[in-house]
């Protein structure tokens, strides 16, 4: 049973691989596009699935996907289709205390110095992982890296990110779960 499970979630890692290879070679460059140029099966698709989500903007990667960047109830997902309307992947910020046991466990083991900046729940099919953005500070440095885990606990891949002082334009804009977990925004 555990080999089964353990080339199930390989293989599902090495489908979301291929799924990144593919957009970036195979697909047109993604771009913003109105809600009246998705295809009527995506959007009713969508509409059916999230009746009240806001959608904040679409993107259309070539004419393979649709992502949908929507808010609903405080919750941001980026919500990708298939050109037919099927449902493809879901991207959902999440709060670092809504992360599994296993996930912070080993983030506290791999990064002990480290604290949940970003965290993001990724389901495809029924697969999910998390990708967490972990951040380190040692003296005046400071390290992102980006982790990729299962919700065992695994970490599929671990990857330096820029350092937020070199061009890092990702600022608070209020609709991201706070960083320190607690579920409450900052009124900055």
């Amino acid at each position: 049973m555990f080999k089964i499970t353990s080339i199930f979630r390989l293989t599902f890692l090495a489908l979301i691989l291929v799924f990144v290879v593919f957009v970036s070679v195979y697909a047109e460059e993604s771009k913003t596009i109105d809600k009246q140029d998705v295809p009527a099966q995506v959007m009713t698709a969508f509409e059916k699935a999230y009746p009240n989500a806001e959608i904040a903007a679409i993107e259309s990667e070539g004419r393979i996907f649709y992502e949908f960047e929507t808010k609903e109830n405080d919750v941001v997902r980026d919500i990708i289709y298939l050109a037919d309307g099927t449902w493809y992947s879901m991207e959902e910020e999440i709060w670092a205390k809504a992360l599994p046991q296993a996930v912070t466990n080993a983030l506290i083991e791999a990064y002990p110095k480290g604290e949940v900046d970003e965290a993001e729940k990724i389901t495809r099919e029924a697969e999910v992982v998390y990708e967490v953005v972990m951040e380190i500070e040692e003296g005046d440095n400071e390290m992102e890296f980006e982790v990729v885990i299962t919700p065992d606990g695994k970490i599929v891949s671990a990857t330096p990110k820029q350092d937020k002082d070199e061009g890092d334009d990702n600022e608070d804009d209020g609709d991201e779960p706070d960083d320190d977990g607690s579920g409450q925004e900052d009124d900055d």
